[in-house]
């Protein structure tokens, strides 16, 4: 009885569909603004639905929540296009573009990063 039971359990344990988590994707973007062009270090976490990015200008690194669409990611009011990779930043909601009245939108492009890393 005991070999059946553990027979039935082993089966339906290889049986049962498992989940294959996406490992992260890192890429490099850059984004035209008024103060030129900045570079991004951007890592795309979607098992755990969030975005780690370092800004070169500044050399702040961030990690927020990202929602993850077929279409695009969108977290902290930029947006990454899955498709074509085009970058996308919403200033309409800074204190900047209020006072200034600068543009509603930066725009640039992500690459992927294929660097191998050691751990």
């Amino acid at each position: 009885m005991k070999r059946v039971f553990l027979a039935t359990i082993t089966a339906s344990a290889l049986a049962w569909p498992s989940v294959a988590l996406a490992q992260p994707v890192f890429l490099t973007c850059t984004l035209s603004d008024q103060g030129g062009e900045s570079t991004f270090d951007v890592q795309l976490n979607e098992a755990a639905n969030t975005v780690s990015y370092f800004i070169h200008r500044n050399g702040m690194t961030v990690k927020k929540p990202a929602i993850f669409t077929p279409e695009k990611v969108l977290f902290n009011g930029f947006e990454i296009d899955r498709k074509d990779l085009t970058f996308r930043r919403d200033n309409t909601q800074s204190a900047f573009y209020r006072v200034t009245g600068g543009p509603a939108m930066d725009v640039g492009k992500c690459v992927i990063d294929r660097e191998e890393r050691a751990f």
